[in-house]
């Protein structure tokens, strides 16, 4: 591999490798010497490009810096860094390596899980303009080869092979770091969705055409969930049974730092988890909240984001990898400080996380079949809560087996709610002799008459 021209080691400065996990199922770290110019930037926890085998260009993450060369190759140089901090924190480290550990996989495939497609930049990924990018109206200033690449664009799509020989060069890596920095393009897998954001059509009067009173449309850009940016509701009123609860919760977290509220459907366990999550928020803490893929729905997300506002983050597996990169961003930078999500969200870099809310934690929808790793989300919240100091609250009406039994046996605090909120009547149960209900007949095609 050559070594880009301006990044020349110097027989007096410092030689740093880099020890890198890539996406691939080797279980191994992959050690890359540093360019120079990198040597007083680079840090764990950053995304770099670097090359894999005679023709493959892999995304991966930076777990330490030293100055041991490998003992058995000649370490190639990383191409690039992508960032000017981390994209992932010690908490994740820690976690994705016990993930790889327990759930026998490799770093490299919790790390291919962990991160959205639009954070993996490969030989495989593609190019295409974002969508309202206009050069003209644009306050940067681009070069003529960016230029070119942005002409060819319109209208198409290219592959990173395809942009290097329109530019007659062969790393084009430098140049698509900054036309995604100035917001120009957008580089998505192939075998993803292209980003398509939400718009809405609005009308307005052409400014050459205001005394004539004529109208033009233009579309503009709104979020899946179209909430205010600030919360506006005032905070839920709790029952003397959910306040009794909620303060029982508060008890058994001063001991311990798992709680079960085994509550009856409609007994109000959500509101009891809205009090909770205000005042970890008040305490200026993150908190993540697990719903089955099932139960996230547009209903409580709604509900949740009138409450939280713009803190709120929701990380759904139905949004495009660019609608979870902005979410993944947005906790680096502390704009969400709560998140709402499905399973894989428990992969977000958190990093001063006090209250983990694991809903329905019965349901089979949080154990992750394929690929690996195979995990169950609700015992890696567990794992998240030992790293992060924090505390987990599990919620359902019929708790597993499991988690009752831990519960039962004092591992776990057990907090019960049994009477519906505002006094509603749970459904009456009337259990049949089956056998006795054939010999008499009165079965038909599987159903029993009403009673």
């Amino acid at each position: 591999m050559d070594k880009p021209s301006n990044l020349f080691d110097s027989p007096s400065i410092d030689t740093y490798f880099a020890e890198v996990v890539l996406p691939v199922p080797i279980p191994k770290l992959f050690t890359y010497r540093v360019p120079v110019a990198y040597n007083q930037s680079i840090k764990k926890g950053q995304r770099v490009i670097v090359p894999f085998g005679q023709k493959k260009i892999l995304t991966g993450i930076v777990a330490e810096i030293h100055h041991q060369p490998p003992k058995d190759y000649e370490a190639k140089y990383i191409l690039d860094v992508l960032d000017s901090s981390e994209v992932i924190y010690e908490p994740q480290f820690k976690l994705y390596q016990w993930m790889a550990d327990y759930y026998l996989c490799t770093f490299g495939e919790v790390i291919q899980a962990a991160l959205p497609s639009g954070l993996k930049l490969s030989s495989e990924s593609m190019i295409q303009l974002r969508p309202g990018f206009d050069l003209e109206d644009s306050t940067f200033d681009f070069s003529e080869k960016e230029r070119l690449l942005l002409d060819r664009l319109k209208g198409n799509t290219l592959t990173y092979t395809e942009a290097a020989k329109l530019l007659n060069t062969k790393s084009i890596y430098h140049l698509l770091k900054s036309l995604s920095a100035k917001e120009a393009i957008i580089l998505y897998e192939e075998v993803k969705e292209k980003f398509k954001p939400k718009t809405e059509k609005h009308l307005r009067i052409h400014a050459d055409y205001i005394d004539k009173k004529n109208l033009e449309s233009y579309d503009v850009i709104v979020p899946r969930f179209g909430f205010p940016d600030n919360a506006h509701e005032h905070p839920v009123l709790l029952s003397e049974l959910q306040e009794q609860a909620r303060n029982e919760i508060m008890h058994s977290f001063e001991t311990q730092s798992t709680a079960l509220l085994h509550g009856v459907t409609g007994s109000g366990k959500t509101e009891i988890y809205i009090d909770l999550i205000r005042k970890a928020l008040e305490g200026g803490t993150q908190v993540l909240y697990l719903l089955p893929e099932i139960a996230l729905t547009t209903q409580i997300v709604h509900r949740l984001k009138k409450m939280f506002g713009s803190e709120m983050g929701v990380y759904h597996s139905k949004f495009s990898d660019n609608e979870r990169v902005e979410v993944w961003n947005g906790i680096l930078t502390g704009k969400f400080r709560f998140i709402i999500g499905v399973r894989s969200a428990v992969f977000l870099p958190f990093d001063n996380l006090s209250l983990i809310i694991v809903d329905e934690e019965h349901d089979a929808s949080y154990k992750q079949h394929d690929p690996a790793p195979r995990y169950h989300a609700r015992d890696v919240a567990m794992v998240m809560a030992q790293i992060h100091h924090a505390k987990v609250l599990l919620g359902s009406a019929t708790p597993s087996a499991e988690s009752f039994y831990q519960a039962k046996g004092g591992r776990y605090g057990l907090v019960s709610l049994t009477q519906r909120f505002g006094e509603a009547q749970l459904p009456e149960i009337i259990f049949a002799d089956l056998s006795q209900e054939k010999s008499e007949r009165r079965i038909r095609v599987n159903f029993l008459p009403a009673c």
